[in-house]
């Protein structure tokens, strides 16, 4: 793939350069907003809404001047279907132990979307391309997933304080989620250019968010009990 430089990788940088991407192209928040809503669609619900997500993926990736792997669409899809299946049984394997590990493998799997579309790789791979370029920096995701969470509390005030007809509340609500889709993916493709190794990584072996304890053997933790 031909990466162009997203960030520097820091918290305010990520939100910075999700922002603008958001702004500057205002259909991704339509696309959001199909996204969320696709999410409450009985049975096929949560696959459409993976399918939205790997379309924004793709825009936002161009707009970053990334060019995908040549791959069809139907093997990308399929893909991407695939790799959200492996990322919710590891994640719920991981929950099992208690929230904190579910947690932790559930941000290493955070990069699995763009690591497919962008670069062609299984649902396997992708996921261990997450796993790669997330080490050592947990943390640092959690903040700039924990910023953007923050975008549905105007949302969440209007619906406490002001009186509201139910369809207002209801189409507020659907908005604000769309923006908070939109925005998390485009975030997750910034930060899986700004991840890619032979960047400048900030933090050591000793960060705080990591430990001595990988993955692999927190599920063999799990696997033995």
């Amino acid at each position: 793939m031909s990466q162009a430089t997203a960030s520097d990788g820091s918290v305010r940088a990520i939100l910075s350069r999700t922002g603008r991407l958001v702004g500057e192209n205002p259909l991704t928040l339509g696309l959001g907003v199909v996204g969320a809503v696709a999410l409450f669609v009985p049975y096929v619900g949560p696959f459409l809404t993976v399918l939205v997500g790997g379309v924004l993926v793709e825009v936002f990736a161009r707009d970053l001047g990334i060019t995908s792997r040549d791959r069809s669409v139907l093997v990308r899809a399929i893909s991407l279907l695939l790799g959200s299946a492996v990322v919710a049984v590891i994640v719920a394997l991981g929950t099992l132990l208690v929230i904190v590990p579910g947690i932790y493998v559930a941000l290493g799997s955070a990069l699995t979307w763009p690591a497919i579309v962008v670069d062609s790789k299984g649902p396997l791979d992708a996921r261990s391309e997450s796993a790669s370029r997330m080490r050592g920096k947990r943390i640092r995701v959690l903040a700039v997933f924990g910023g953007l969470s923050l975008l549905v509390v105007p949302a969440a005030l209007v619906h406490i304080a002001v009186t509201l007809p139910s369809a207002a509340v209801a189409a507020l609500f659907v908005f604000v989620c769309g923006v908070v889709y939109s925005s998390g993916t485009a975030a997750v493709v910034v930060m899986y250019v700004s991840f890619a190794p032979g960047k400048a990584r900030s933090g050591g072996r000793g960060a705080a968010d990591e430990s001595d304890i990988g993955e692999g053997r927190l599920l063999g933790l799990l696997w033995h009990h």
